[in-house]
Parts: structure tokens; C-alpha cells; sequence
């Protein structure tokens, strides 16, 4: 990986950057899936943005930006669970993890859910996350890092995604 990297904290001045990450990223791997005009719908991003805003201002979330030669080019969440089988208290969730396209396959990714884990590390010694079923570039990235699929699990909102868990 390169010395350009920087993983930090993200604040207010980059949630332009991080909505639009998600949304190329979204758009990528949905693409042939879902409607071309929802993956670049204004309002839809806008309301990503306001959930990205949110992670700003909860003092047990974490939301963190990766920076490469000063530019931002991902972005993870994480915090307390928020399945409904789980104890909050005891279970950490990655919420999301993104990094841009063009990005993709330069460790980013890898540096970025490292930093998410040692974050929540401090506070919980298990682990979840959700990934749509057909995003399988994801699913061999988190397998390959330690993340294991909880066949059971499907998001009773979503049934497309399916849950992987970590111990810690």
C-alpha cells in the first residue's frame, strides 16, 4: 500500500466526497440489478448522505475516511450493532465500506476495515456486517479477511443481503 495513504477521521467538509463515492460504488456493483435511474437518483443520495451525516454526530459510531496524495477515496462506518438478534452492547457492526471504483484492488479497502476493527476492538469482541448476496467482489473480501457468512441470516427489511460475522 502506498506511503500516500492516511486513514482518519471524516468530518463535515467530506460528505460530498463520501456520498459520491457510495453512490459510484453503489452504482458499480448494482448495475444489471437494479434500475440505472434509481443508482443515480438525486433523492435517493440524498438520503444516503443524511445517514453518512448521522454517523457525524453519534458519539458511539465511528466514521472513517481514507485519503490517498489528499484526496478522500473511501470510506467505512461502525458502531454498535443494529440487528435486532443482537446485543448492542456486546456487538459491533460494519455499517458500510466504500472505496471508488478506480481505487478498487489497491489495498484501501483492507486498510480501511482494519482501522474500522481496531476501532471496534476496543469495545466489542464480535461482529457483523451486510452485504447484498450479489456483490460477490465484496463477499471475497470479507471472507478473505476473517469474515465467515451466518447462512440463517437475512435482513427481515432487505432479504437480499445476507449477514457475515467476526470474532474478535
Amino acid at each position: 500500500m502506498s506511503e500516500d495513504l492516511r486513514i482518519r477521521a471524516a468530518d463535515l467538509a467530506d460528505l460530498d466526497d463520501l456520498s459520491e463515492i457510495q453512490t459510484r460504488a453503489r452504482a458499480s456493483y448494482y448495475r444489471g440489478y437494479v434500475d440505472e435511474r434509481v443508482l443515480v437518483d438525486p433523492e435517493q443520495a440524498a438520503v444516503r448522505r443524511g445517514v453518512i451525516e448521522g454517523f457525524l454526530y453519534s458519539p458511539d459510531q465511528a466514521l472513517l475516511c481514507a485519503e490517498l496524495a489528499g484526496r478522500v477515496v473511501g470510506f467505512a462506518a461502525a458502531g454498535p450493532s443494529h440487528d435486532p438478534d443482537a446485543d448492542p452492547a456486546q456487538i459491533g457492526e460494519l455499517y458500510s465500506l466504500y472505496v471508488e471504483p478506480p481505487s478498487w484492488r489497491r489495498g484501501i479497502g483492507g486498510e480501511l476495515l482494519r482501522a474500522a476493527v481496531s476501532r471496534l476492538r476496543v469495545s466489542f469482541g464480535y461482529l457483523t456486517l451486510w452485504v447484498w448476496e450479489h456483490n460477490t467482489r465484496a463477499r471475497s473480501f470479507f471472507s478473505g479477511r476473517g469474515w465467515w457468512l451466518d447462512e440463517a441470516a437475512r435482513r427481515p427489511d432487505c432479504p437480499s443481503f445476507v449477514r457475515y460475522q467476526r470474532h474478535l
